[in-house]
């Protein structure tokens, strides 16, 4: 094979022009290291490049090349030198630079190649080497975790990759089959298990049995059925999960009886979710010979929630080159090493140029660059499986590899495209066309320098027959081949831009089958659009496989050197150049991304700004404070708090807005000045037409409403299939309310359109789901009111620090410890770093611990908690479910402001103010009210 220069034009320069800093990065087992990484790169990609690429397992300490007749010094391998501590133990380390494991990956592939006859000369290896490395370098593309940590091992440090552990396979049942109705009952059966042992069965049954009965008698309504109500109200106090009562009333809803009936009390335990634990995975095939019986019940575990993953029998032979695509998948994790296939990803909005000024607003695509990084990850992943065939014995027969292209709804987006449109799904097909033919042609290349695979001859004809059939739909003709099912929607240009990559994939794949027909395929499957959630985060992309964009604007730590713990807001780049190619010019495009991700200013704000704070007492000093907090603040009402004020809440209050006398319509409308509204809809810049282009997976924002439709998605996965030789899998989220018949319908729709796979879940019925039963009661359609008064404290949660359970309720003055608990979550509510709690009561000694802990409390108390809301005890309720995971728009830079000397003129304020909470309802967890200390582990984790 010929190597030619695209990334680099002079030798080791992928290495030498990047500038690199050293990082603090937090490992597995809750420490932290320091890894070297490009200083371009961000902090969420050098953690998830710590985690998935460095090796995991220590290295020599020291080492030294060794000189090798005829070998580039490049390409020479290393011997380790084994130097050892006081105890005679040899000495290891582990990876720390992202350059040691490039250049071990990059080094170690083009050696293996060199010896093994892949290259026609060494300064081809060396130029493959240094091209790849540049790739890898420039976030160009990735390689699986498992690569990662077994390529050039031994090459680079004289020691022995490790081998994957062996995990469970993905079990595949026919759908009229006896075991997968078993399957499906034995599901039902566990999650009724689970719930039983949580409660006890005889509560479940007492439970269950009133919510049918209460439903039956009286409808869905909670505010006309009182019955309803009483039975939520008793299966809340019994224990039961939230969860499960909403599952037995869907079922109900859904005309489902099938939540089976418990039988006597068994045992009980106070937490279900740990004994709802993922299920083994399994898969579902359907045949010619699959009757309604078996769709019935595929239809009935959708609606649950838990429905395997759909394969159709008959799509086999028409899409896939590898007819042992689904017997090897891994259900995640570790793969099989007699299954393990390599696989890579690139970053196809990494080849998406942008336009000088002045010239046509559609963005240009690097079609070249793509061309060249595809063929170098053929070369790299087949490399890897001849390698790997030395480690882990003979490979398989169709040496199959799997290149992803990510962002592929990010492209579509940048050029102006709608997911859900004609145009978009045909420059999706098309670019999916690109990377399967040009990875086909550096196959059919390898076949014929070296030799090609050896399943290749037994299926000859259903390779040539598929990459006929790519040739055909990109050619307009639609499919031509006697055993299709249904012709694909045959491509047409829809722009001049889009012709030249519609020519250069016809061109591209006539090549790789006329190579394919002389000389063979050295891989039987070759690319695939799987959801590999590691190769995403590494090279930080937006879409993965199929699935829209997730956002539009994303939250992250950029990077350390600035305030190691703001959060701040980054905009999709698929966004401007999106913009640009529907002919906005760069002011309307600034506008339009000032209202979706704010000015992170109240200067000029309408509602609450700089002028009316000072009309009403608020000093220069205190808006120079606010400002600071406002740059990184997802809702100015995180920062509008007497902690981060340095105000006295005491004499202020909590609610300093209300105090300073503005509305919820003056707050919301600052709000949505300074924070943004995270969505588009709704900028008046953009037209409404316009607005399809950048629909996401899920309505965006709180004003957002759009999204992109499960037939959308259908439709995409219909468009792009023909081109996809490996797996395609289609998870699908319907809203809540479907019922049996609509998935029962989506599922007949998919067969029709000839997908091969697909999975459909209703959202929101995982068991394992955090849910109270407030959230039961609104999506019934009414919310019971209660006391103001008692409200304030009944939405206070707090996680303990050791136990990760709810407070337990008590009477505030009989124990201490519901005390702290309550002082603590208020805090945290109105804006008290967790650290400041830390730092009062780690310097408590036990000698005095129980006098300063009562003035502690007390001081704390009459600080953060209304008097007359401190007197009504802890909290009644002891859900958990409040203290989730938190949403990072709500996250400001704990930075503390201490508290300015002399506040007459907030104190004269405060008292002519209404003392009481504009709205008693908020709770703890509320993104407008939590710093970002108040996030902890979710119940997952």
């Amino acid at each position: 094979m010929q190597i030619r220069r695209y990334f680099t034009d002079r030798q080791a320069q992928a290495i030498s022009d990047v500038a690199f800093r050293r990082v603090s990065v937090a490992a597995d087992d809750n420490s932290s290291r320091f890894v070297f990484a490009p200083g371009n790169w961000p902090l969420g990609a050098i953690e998830a490049f710590a985690a998935n690429a460095l090796l995991t397992h220590p290295v020599p300490a020291a080492r030294r090349q060794v000189y090798e007749a005829g070998i580039p010094p490049a390409l020479r391998g290393h011997k380790a030198l084994c130097e050892t501590d006081r105890s005679h133990e040899p000495v290891g380390r582990l990876e720390t630079d992202v350059r040691d494991a490039i250049a071990r990956v990059s080094g170690g592939l083009a050696r293996h190649g060199l010896d093994h006859g892949y290259f026609d000369s060494p300064d081809d290896a060396v130029m493959f080497q240094e091209e790849l490395g540049a790739a890898l370098l420039q976030r160009r593309m990735t390689l699986s975790s498992q690569v990662w940590q077994q390529a050039g091992v031994h090459w680079a440090y004289d020691v022995a990759p490790a081998r994957p552990s062996r995990s469970s396979e993905l079990r595949s049942y026919e759908l009229s089959s006896d075991s997968f109705l078993a399957r499906i009952t034995a599901d039902a059966r566990r999650n009724h298990n689970a719930a039983a042992l949580a409660v006890g069965r005889s509560y479940l049954a007492d439970a269950t049995k009133a919510i049918k009965t209460a439903l039956a008698d009286g409808g869905a309504d909670p505010a006309a059925n009182t019955a309803l109500k009483e039975a939520l109200l008793d299966a809340e106090r019994c224990g039961l999960p939230a969860a499960v009562a909403q599952r037995v009333i869907d079922e109900c809803l859904g005309g489902d009886r099938s939540w089976p009936e418990a039988d006597t009390h068994l045992d009980a335990d106070s937490d279900v979710w740990s004994l709802l634990g993922a299920a083994e995975p399994y898969a579902v095939r359907m045949t010619a010979a699959c009757g309604e019986a078996g769709m019935e019940e595929l239809a009935l575990a959708s609606f649950r929630g838990e429905a395997p993953r759909l394969h159709f029998a008959q799509a086999d032979t028409r899409h896939t080159l590898d007819d042992n695509r689904f017997a090897g998948s891994s259900a995640g994790g570790d793969t099989d090493p007699a299954t393990f296939t390599p696989s890579a990803a690139v970053d196809l909005l990494s080849f998406v140029l942008p336009q000088p000024d002045g010239a046509d607003t559609t963005p240009r695509f690097d079609i070249d660059g793509l061309v060249h990084t595809v063929r170098l990850l053929t070369i790299a992943l087949d490399i890897h499986v001849d390698s790997a065939t030395e480690e882990r014995g003979p490979a398989t027969d169709t040496r199959a590899i799997a290149i992803h292209p990510l962002n592929l709804a990010s492209v579509v987006m940048s050029h102006g495209m709608g997911y859900g449109s004609d145009e978009g799904r045909a420059l999706a097909a098309t670019l999916s066309a690109l990377v399967t033919g040009t990875a086909a042609a550096a196959s059919a290349q390898l076949a014929e320098q070296l030799s090609p695979c050896p399943a290749f001859l037994d299926l000859k004809d259903a390779a040539t027959t598929f990459l006929g059939n790519m040739e055909d739909v990109l050619l307009g003709r639609g499919a031509t081949s006697a055993t299709s099912h249904y012709a694909p929607a045959a491509i047409y240009p829809h722009s001049a831009r889009h012709g030249s990559m519609l020519d250069a994939a016809r061109g591209i794949v006539a090549r790789a089958k006329a190579d394919a027909a002389h000389s063979g395929l050295r891989n039987l499957s070759l690319t695939g659009l799987g959801d590999d959630a590691d190769m995403a985060a590494m090279l930080g992309t937006e879409s993965i496989g199929l699935a829209p964009v997730r956002t539009l604007v994303s939250h992250r730590h950029l990077t350390p050197d600035l305030d190691a713990q703001a959060i701040y807001k980054v905009v999709s780049p698929a966004v401007p150049a999106g913009l640009r190619a529907l002919h906005h010019d760069d002011a309307a495009i600034d506008q339009i991304l000032d209202y979706m991700v704010g000015r992170g200013s109240l200067d000029g704000a309408p509602g609450v700004n700089h002028g009316l704070l000072r009309e009403r007492g608020v000093t220069d000093d205190d808006i120079e404070v606010m400002e600071s907090a406002l740059a990184t603040a997802g809702n100015i009402r995180a920062v509008f708090t007497p902690y981060v004020l340095g105000w006295d809440a005491s004499v202020t209050g909590d609610d300093l807005l209300s105090r300073l006398g503005f509305s919820d319509w003056d707050v919301d409308h600052a709000n949505l000045y300074c924070c943004g509204a995270l969505t588009l809809e709704g900028a008046r810049d953009l037209p409404v037409e316009h607005l399809p282009v950048f629909d996401c997976d899920q309505p965006l924002g709180a004003i957002g409403t759009r999204h992109v439709s499960v037939m959308d998605r259908m439709r995409m996965a219909q468009a792009v299939q023909p081109f996809i030789t490996g797996d395609l899998p289609l998870d699908l989220s319907m809203p809540r309310d479907t019922n049996i018949d609509g998935i029962r319908d989506l599922y007949r729709r998919a067969k029709g359109m000839g997908l091969a796979s697909i999975r459909l879940n209703r959202e929101g019925t995982t068991l394992s789901a955090p849910m109270d039963y407030d959230d039961i009661l609104d999506a019934l359609g009414n919310h019971p009111a209660r006391d103001e008064h008692f409200e304030v404290t009944d939405n206070i949660y707090v996680r303990c620090v050791e136990t990760d359970e709810a407070c337990p309720a008590t009477d505030a003055g009989s124990n201490q410890a519901a005390q702290l608990a309550i002082a603590i979550s208020v805090g945290l509510k109105y804006g008290i770093p967790i650290e400041a709690f830390q730092d009062a009561f780690t310097e408590l000694s036990p000698a005095d611990g129980s006098a300063v802990l009562n003035e502690t409390l007390a001081r704390l108390a009459g600080s953060f908690i209304d008097p007359g809301a401190s007197r009504s005890g802890a909290p009644h309720s002891s859900s958990a479910q409040h203290a989730e995971e938190q949403d990072a728009t709500g996250r400001i830079s704990r930075t503390v402001h201490p508290a300015p000397a002399g506040r007459e003129d907030i104190q004269e304020l405060g008292s002519r103010a209404d003392a009481s909470l504009s709205d008693p309802s908020q709770a703890f967890g509320d993104t407008a009210f939590s710093p970002p200390s108040v996030s902890g582990p979710s119940r997952k984790e």
